[in-house]
């Protein structure tokens, strides 16, 4: 099971090859190398770390390593002795350019990672009040405390990571001894909120089952310590009715000679128009042999359609593709939110159905089996 969730976290925050690590001593000398195949890593002197320095000045949990995509963050756990990251980087993005010392030893990024100073800290861009797109489209997530005295307290999760424990500089505190100085981590991604086990005291549980990491979706139950809080999606919407009725024929089309025009280059995301519906058909190659420059210049034509050309509905037939990549998804989730009135999935893979419902997106947008289907659902 705990490799099933890694392996679905890889997925949702676009994951695009291993964490490399390379472990050299004050005098330059290797000591270690270590290939971790998750999307996170947890360095420190503890023998249960994904990277373990044995060193006295090394804490027990010193660094946390997290994967956005073709980006690593590098955050420091609070430990005493601190992260120097050469040459800096205040935004806590790291490449292979980038070591960081961890007591007396150099820890080095191997492989191909972007490193753009100009992207905000995950640990500081706010995700209700902007848009990056690097982050994808960012659903609004709030914790509510079910039991202790203070049961029934929100908390609006407001930022990419934030970070669960004991200490005062967690974005959220818990002042129990019972709980570690940092616990946990909450990972808000567009398939909502995850959560990954900082190797914290008596662990996490999501829905009574101890877990090292898991997605958190509408409902789910995360516990740390005694404390138990329910997850919850403001903007969750019900599913539509099921309907039967013969589909009705097209309102009248609001420009489909310029949806025409505007999207005429694109290779990833084919796009048709009924009445005020804009219909996006993704047929990009499902082995992610595609450039993030591409779905970004594509994703924008289509972003300004919904927002700037009155297409109000939105469906995502999936008909021509088997499975698309994180960074697609992430593309096509953006389109789905944008929607101001129904929007839907239709005719998905079995492989694309899975992707979805793991993701945790057919819990907020449905799936019709054709788009005939979908149509009625939308017209309904």
């Amino acid at each position: 099971m705990e490799d099933q969730l890694v392996a679905l976290l890889r997925f949702a925050s676009g994951q695009t090859q291993p964490l490399r690590l390379v472990v050299r001593d004050a005098r330059g000398e290797l000591v270690q190398r270590k290939e971790i195949d998750a999307p996170f890593a947890i360095i420190g002197r503890g023998s249960n770390c994904d990277l373990h320095i044995d060193e006295e000045v090394v804490a027990y949990r010193h660094a946390y390593l997290q994967v956005f995509a073709n980006r690593v963050a590098c955050i420091d756990l609070i430990s005493t002795n601190g992260i120097a990251i050469q040459p800096p980087a205040p935004t806590h993005w790291i490449s292979s350019e980038h070591r960081f010392r961890i007591g007396t030893h150099w820890v080095q990024l191997e492989g191909d990672w972007l490193a753009d100073p100009t992207v905000p800290s995950p640990m500081e861009f706010k995700a209700r009040d902007e848009q990056r797109i690097e982050f994808g489209v960012l659903p609004k997530a709030e914790l509510e405390l079910l039991n202790t005295s203070a049961k029934g307290r929100m908390w609006p999760i407001n930022r990419v990571v934030t970070l669960i424990g004991r200490d005062e500089k967690c974005r959220i505190t818990i002042p129990d001894e019972r709980i570690s100085r940092v616990h946990c981590v909450l990972l808000l991604l567009p398939s909502g909120l995850w959560v990954i086990d900082l190797l914290g005291k008596g662990g996490i549980k999501v829905n009574s089952q101890p877990v090292r990491c898991s997605a958190l979706p509408e409902g789910s139950q995360l516990q740390i310590g005694d404390y138990l809080v329910a997850v919850h999606y403001p903007e969750l919407q019900q599913a539509p009715m099921v309907v039967t009725s013969p589909l009705p024929p097209p309102p009248q089309s609001i420009g489909k000679g310029s949806v025409e025009f505007r999207t005429s280059q694109n290779r990833l995301f084919k796009v048709e128009t009924w009445g005020d519906t804009l219909i996006v058909i993704p047929i990009g190659a499902d082995s992610g042999g595609y450039k993030y420059h591409d779905i970004h210049t594509e994703a924008g034509r289509i972003n300004e359609l919904i927002i700037g050309h009155g297409y109000r509905k939105l469906i995502v037939d999936c008909s021509q593709t088997r499975l698309v990549g994180s960074l697609m998804i992430d593309a096509i989730t953006g389109f789905l939110r944008k929607a101001t009135d129904k929007a839907v999935f239709c005719g998905a893979s079995p492989e694309m159905h899975q992707s979805l419902t793991d993701l945790q997106l057919l819990r907020i947008w449905p799936l019709y089996a054709t788009r005939h289907d979908a149509l009625l659902a939308i017209y309904s």
